[in-house]
């Protein structure tokens, strides 16, 4: 491919350095927005990357809105108390049925690995679910460690439901190399495989190294 050329040298420090904002916002200060455009702006005036070139990419358009009104959605579930409503009613509805401390830790988890077929974005799921769904495990007789690593496992592994599940997704599914329908397929094929590894194989192995 020959010798790295400035421009690909100027591109390159531009996304390490955004990359590096972004990892750091928390103590910065600096909000991910502000990082993108002002690395944008950056391409844009050493003339790296042209306003002609993001007007015509109409998929990236389409994702930012897809993205921006379902992440607003799924921030509005828990504005108007909807989330809590939802975790203290399944807490009450487990706690009624008489389970066991097992079925319902399987019932809790399975159902915040699912429910992310109502989200498009990692972050806000687990910002939306994570507390209440770690007290109804811990409520219901869960140990703590166990019920902070499965939910924190399945966090992860939740990304390959939907084309919508995870930004990386959405980048994927724009590449046009599955289509739509093969993907919830597919997503729901690697649920069930995940779930099968990481619960019965990965129970065994816990209780192995004395996490449970």
């Amino acid at each position: 491919m020959g010798p790295v050329k400035d421009e690909e040298n100027i591109f390159g420090v531009v996304m390490l350095s955004m990359v590096g904002l972004w990892a750091t916002a928390s103590s910065t200060g600096i909000p991910p927005v502000v990082t993108a455009l002002g690395g944008q702006s950056l391409l844009m005036l050493t003339g790296i990357s042209t306003w002609d070139e993001c007007a015509k990419n109409s998929k990236a358009w389409g994702t930012f809105v897809s993205f921006a009104s379902l992440v607003g959605l799924a921030n509005m579930l828990k504005k108007l108390g909807i989330v809590n409503w939802f975790a203290s009613t399944m807490t009450a509805k487990i706690s009624a049925a008489g389970l066991s401390a097992l079925p319902a830790f399987l019932l809790i988890l399975t159902a915040y690995w699912l429910v992310h077929y109502l989200f498009a974005s990692q972050v806000a799921h687990v910002s939306a679910l994570f507390q209440p769904f770690l007290l109804m495990m811990v409520e219901t007789g869960t140990p703590g460690i166990p019920a902070v690593l499965s939910l924190a496992f399945v966090s992860n592994l939740m990304m390959t439901l939907t084309p919508y599940a995870s930004a990386q997704s959405a980048v994927m599914i724009g590449g046009n190399f599955i289509s739509v329908s093969q993907w919830y397929k597919a997503g729901f094929f690697f649920f069930a495989f995940y779930w099968v590894v990481w619960i019965c194989s990965g129970a065994v192995w816990w209780k192995a190294i004395g996490i449970l």
